[in-house]
């Protein structure tokens, strides 16, 4: 600010925000004095300050002579001026600051430097009003660019989701990607339930040692006393934020040694009210996420949502016409080959072994106590040969469908080395067996 009104000798400007007055320019003070009158700010106006009490009476205060002034500020005492000038800063009535001056001279100030400086006033008003104004338009600006990006990344989401019709992994990819970036987050991870077990199914920005340490861990339980946001964000089924996750006892160590992670969010993946997964945002910093980004992470976690069942029902749809296919093709067998049962076991178990996905499978007949195997698929030639002797039935052949998830771990139903005999490995894996009529088929 110019200091030329009447060759006033030091001039300060400040605003008045409702209850404090701040300190906005200065010109012409001395440095030790500067410092002293800094520090009062900001402040609750007084009149023992010429410039609050223009504020307060919003009216110009005019003082000859300071040293007849009683009650003065003792930062004002070192200021070395014997004469003030304080005007108002007026918008619609209100005092929204004050211009005020000191002269070295008593009666330093003519009428004509008052209406000087009221003019200078009316400016400052004016200025401040139209730099309100375009701080008010800035922001608006950053929201509308901030509404537009978000809205361009919530239909890019979906133009993946409606492009990705039975492969579900580019649309979380998508989605962690998106959020991270627009959230400014420094990792993104979508996590899937599968019962009572969570397992990381997308990832963005996470350090490669945290990654291998997560994916390693495969589907980890969901501990319902866990401090760890992702696992609370899943029993608790709502968001949850916190602010420094060092700060909180018991969170889990490796997110904070090998994530390196401080502030963290997750939000809930929610399908007709029941929790079936999460996404997670994380920030290797403490800064607070904002209200905003928190709805947008719940956007993208609707949108997952829908994208999770939109690829459940199509691959529910595609594998029931398989099922269906798969049928009409058998009974189509059936109906070439009258009297001939062994192209009909072939298509049986071929259609079986793909429609399941499995390695291997055999279907057997049963004739009294013993059984053999009339067709195989994926066996070794001596599993094979081995699988067609005939032999006493060992376990239960009842009518019923028995599921066995590891027969390392069945000992009851069939030996553990009978299963490494006839699939060739330590570990059989998922085996199922199913009996109708006269006829047995397993699957491994």
């Amino acid at each position: 600010m110019q200091c030329n009104c009447a060759s006033a000798s030091f001039g300060g400007l400040q605003e008045f925000d409702g209850e404090l007055v701040h300190l906005r320019a200065t010109r012409g003070f001395a440095r030790d004095a500067l410092a002293i009158y800094e520090r009062e700010f900001p402040k609750v106006p007084t009149n023992a300050d010429f410039a609050n009490r223009a504020i307060l009476t919003r009216q110009t205060v005019h003082i000859p002579n300071v040293d007849k002034e009683l009650g003065r500020l003792p930062s004002a005492r070192g200021l070395a001026h014997r004469s003030n000038l304080a005007v108002p800063l007026l918008r619609d009535g209100n005092a929204i600051g004050a211009i005020s001056l000191g002269h070295v001279d008593v009666d330093g100030f003519a009428d004509v430097h008052v209406e000087l400086l009221k003019t200078f006033a009316e400016q400052a008003v004016i200025a401040i009003g139209s730099a309100a104004t375009f701080r008010a338009l800035q922001t608006r600006t950053a929201d509308l660019q901030q509404s537009l990006e978000y809205q361009t990344a919530t239909s890019n989401v979906l133009k993946v989701i409606s492009r990705a019709t039975f492969d579900l992994q580019p649309v979380l990819d998508t989605v962690a990607e998106t959020a991270a970036r627009l959230c400014n987050a420094d990792q993104a991870a979508i996590y899937r339930r599968e019962g009572h077990s969570a397992r990381l199914v997308a990832n963005h920005g996470f350090p490669p040692e945290y990654e291998t340490y997560t994916r390693a861990l495969g589907a980890f339980p969901i501990d319902p006393n866990a401090a760890a946001v992702g696992q609370r964000t899943l029993v608790e089924g709502r968001p949850v934020h916190v602010h420094d996750v060092t700060a909180v006892p018991g969170y889990w160590e490796i997110a904070i040694t090998l994530g390196k992670q401080r502030t963290s969010l997750g939000v809930p993946l929610l399908r007709e009210g029941e929790t079936i997964g999460n996404i997670m945002l994380a920030r290797q910093r403490v800064e607070p996420f904002t209200d905003r980004q928190i709805e947008l992470v719940s956007t993208f976690a609707d949108q997952a949502v829908i994208a999770i069942e939109n690829t459940r029902l199509i691959n529910e749809q595609r594998e029931a016409l398989e099922q269906q296919t798969a049928t009409a093709e058998v009974l189509q067998v059936i109906n070439a080959s009258p009297g001939n049962l062994m192209p009909v076991f072939e298509a049986i178990l071929e259609k079986a072994h793909a429609l399941c996905g499995v390695a291997m499978g055999a279907l057997m007949t049963v004739d009294g106590e013993l059984t053999w195997a009339v067709t195989t698929r994926g066996y070794s030639v001596q599993a094979d040969v081995i699988a067609r002797r005939r032999r006493p039935i060992s376990f239960d052949m009842r009518e019923r469908t028995v599921h066995i998830l590891d027969m390392t771990a069945d000992n009851a139903t069939m030996s553990v080395e009978w299963s490494r005999r006839f699939t060739e490995r330590p570990v059989p894996g998922h085996i199922w067996s199913c009996r109708c009529g006269r006829t047995v088929s397993w699957l491994a």
